[in-house]
């Protein structure tokens, strides 16, 4: 079976750094909205909003 050939590119979008920062700063932002969502610790938000940063520059300078 091949993934791309049945419509599904897997890893290729991972590899893809805008499509890779699009996906990261979208699970960042889901976990921070949950966070303060349930009045998380200041400290936690700002930490995963440091990790987000982290994270997307960390795939944009790869």
């Amino acid at each position: 079976m091949d993934d791309e050939k049945m419509g599904w590119q897997g890893m290729a979008n991972l590899m893809d750094t805008k499509i890779a920062v699009s996906f990261e700063k979208h699970a960042y932002d889901a976990e921070i909205k949950l966070a303060k969502l349930h009045n998380a610790p200041k400290s936690y938000i700002m930490r995963l909003e440091e990790l987000k940063e982290e994270s997307i520059n960390y795939l944009r300078n790869r």
